[in-house]
């Protein structure tokens, strides 16, 4: 068991109200429950038709933004459209610059480079905006309130479009664009979707040829798949017409027609982010702009050799860093700040992810430019609202901003040991203990009776999955293996139920997992088709497992002492050291281990466990909550 699995709390009212409308099965109308926040959303989520778009006119500032634009256009004036690097930033720049040139506007467009010049407007590019007459923001902006006050005071109008969090105080644009600034109904969208609804004001129609793009720059940037940018990403994913990512599609053997979330996410995405990462993002809009596919199978190429080289940076970074996580003070290891000069700032965004995954802690990753100026990306956990704790450190940095999951920054070398000792010394104030322990919610209960092939086809209803709308994970019970799990693929673990031999389960990655099943099991997973050689079967991917407890009640008081002794002799040991120096069963360790973390005993990261010497009150057992869940299964 990696996970605390806890139930998703759906509405049980309104399952009453919908049970008798809908023909779907009930544990699909507890995750379709746990999707929606009103009864009249379910329709919108059953049927995401592009109608149901709000109107663009409904941005506070959108008919300004409007006026300011048509009038640049007639008066013959120069436009710049200012952009980020990221595939949000990318495929909205590009979007922007496509309807401008269609409307015959005298447009060029600048995206800064990730390495030499940071995210957004920085100063040092204002004198060189003087030769156009406005400018429009792309996917940044929104805290730039010097930078614009700087091109007003040189003649220039100025209209944001972002999505980022806003100041206090808003910079003085001429419009701005941004469902977190007035009463926009949804405010979730990316920049490329604040993109798409301002061509959709321009034009007074919703501009169709574009949602391919919109969809990719929305999965890409791991917004909320609900609402609008569902009904985008929905339609998009059909509508992808753009010549230069249909090259890409095909160079990766991807079909138009099969075309999921998971491969903009997974395959398009980081070889497009590769580019504003370690190169010039701007010569790939041209491309994406211009459609020229003349030389775009030598293009893919040199982007497929930098994406390649984007991963062997991203390796080197990873296991330097992990090293450094080894070395800190447990103490603080409840935020995990790290520093190295000569780590490439375009990629540390890409390995705080990965160790965030590890160890289920906030991560912020800083390294040093040319400039000497130390820059930084931080990713959270789900529970932990990143931007709004590093907010209360505000004194610490230069720049930040980004959102609850992921933030960027720049800080002064001398303030990074201040941050990471005052954070860490103080996080207790701003979250619980429970939130570092990994848990997972799942959608509900299933009977393997009741997969079907029909229970599939009303799953696939709930696509296109993604961020917040995750593919629904079920937990089913009771659960005996036909036969001995086998390894396949050389590190996962696949094998089939009694009696069920249609349906198969497989667990990625998962194959030490193998010494610890017992005769019965529960497991979460998600559910899908799974054909090969023109066979389908019922696949369950395994998220986690857990083994039937009911024995728990053979562990005593002095199983618990004897693990926990082990660990306070040795300070640290890893989990295979205890394994060896126990003679108790491998699942029960485990299960004396999750408890000691809930309790705050321990300090886990990783296969690595640490004692806290810092436990100063005597915890009783029974008040733990895994405990007494762990009770009740017996």
């Amino acid at each position: 068991m990696k996970y605390l699995w806890e139930q998703k709390n759906y509405n049980k009212q309104y399952l009453k109200d919908i049970k008798d409308k809908y023909s779907i099965e009930l544990p699909l109308l507890k995750a379709l429950l746990n999707r929606v926040s009103s009864l009249k959303e379910i329709d919108s989520y059953i049927n995401p038709d592009l109608k149901k778009l709000f109107s663009p006119f409904e941005f506070d500032d959108m008919t300004k933004a409007v006026d300011i634009i048509e009038k640049s256009i007639s008066n013959n004036e120069k436009i710049l459209v200012f952009g980020d690097y990221d595939v949000d930033g990318i495929t909205g720049t590009s979007i922007l610059v496509k309807e401008l040139l269609r409307l015959n506007a005298d447009v060029e467009w600048f995206v800064p480079n990730r390495v030499n010049d940071g995210y957004g407007i920085d100063k040092k590019f204002i004198d060189k905006f003087n030769k156009y007459n406005l400018v429009i923001t792309n996917d940044c902006g929104i805290t730039a309130s010097e930078e614009v006050d700087l091109m007003k005071k040189n003649g220039l109008k100025v209209i944001i479009t972002d999505h980022h969090y806003p100041k206090k105080e808003l910079p003085k644009a001429d419009a701005i664009i941004n469902p977190k600034v007035g009463d926009y109904p949804f405010k979730d969208l990316a920049g490329v979707g604040v993109v798409f609804k301002l061509v959709s004001a321009l034009r007074e129609e919703i501009p169709k040829e574009y949602l391919g793009l919109t969809a990719i720059g929305t999965i890409a940037d791991i917004v909320p798949l609900i609402r609008e940018n569902r009904i985008l990403v929905k339609h998009g994913l059909n509508q992808i017409n753009n010549k230069i990512i249909l090259e890409f599609m095909n160079k990766m053997n991807i079909k138009k027609e099969s075309i999921k979330p998971y491969h903009i996410s997974f395959m398009i995405g980081p070889r497009i982010n590769s580019v504003g990462r370690l190169t010039d993002a701007n010569n790939f809009i041209k491309l994406l702009v211009k459609e020229d596919v003349k030389n775009i199978k030598k293009t893919i190429n040199n982007i497929d050799k930098t994406n390649s080289k984007r991963k062997d940076i991203e390796e080197k970074i990873y296991k330097e860093a992990d090293e450094l996580i080894h070395k800190l003070n447990k103490k603080n290891t409840y935020f995990i700040i790290l520093y190295k000069e000569n780590w490439h700032p375009g990629v540390i965004g890409i390995v705080a992810s990965r160790l965030v995954e590890k160890y289920n802690r906030p991560v912020l990753l800083i390294t040093k430019d040319e400039n000497n100026i130390c820059k930084g990306s931080g990713r959270s956990i789900k529970k932990i609202n990143l931007l709004e704790i590093l907010n209360k450190y505000n004194l610490y940095f230069e720049k930040l901003g980004g959102h609850q999951h992921a933030v960027g920054f720049s800080i002064k070398e001398e303030n990074i040991n201040k941050l990471r000792e005052n954070i860490n010394n103080s996080i207790f104030k701003n979250v619980s203990l429970d939130s570092f322990i990994p848990s997972i919610s799942y959608d509900a209960e299933i009977e393997i009776n009741d997969l079907s092939f029909k229970f599939l086809k009303n799953l696939s209803k709930m696509m296109p999955f993604g961020y917040e709308n995750k593919q629904p994970l079920f937990k089913i019970s009771n659960i005996k293996i036909e036969k001995e799990p086998r390894i396949v693929g050389g590190s996962h673990i696949k094998f089939y139920f009694n009696k069920h031999e249609d349906v198969e389960a497989i667990g990625f990655n998962m194959k030490e997992m193998i010494n610890f099943l017992g005769e019965k099991i529960d497991i979460l997973g998600n559910i899908k088709i799974n054909e090969y050689k023109g066979e389908k079967k019922i696949q369950i991917v395994i998220k986690d497992i857990r083994n039937h407890i009911g024995e728990l009640s053979r562990v005593k008081r002095e199983n618990f002492v004897h693990v926990y002794n082990l660990i306070k002799q040795n300070k640290k040991i890893s989990l295979n050291e205890l394994y060896s120096k126990s003679d108790d069963s491998k699942i029960f360790i485990n299960i004396i281990i999750k408890i000691f973390e809930e309790l705050g005993f321990i300090y886990k990261l990783g296969n690595i466990i640490y004692i806290n010497n810092d436990i100063n009150k005597k915890i009783s057992l029974e008040k733990s909550k895994l405990f007494n869940f762990l009770k009740r299964e017996k």
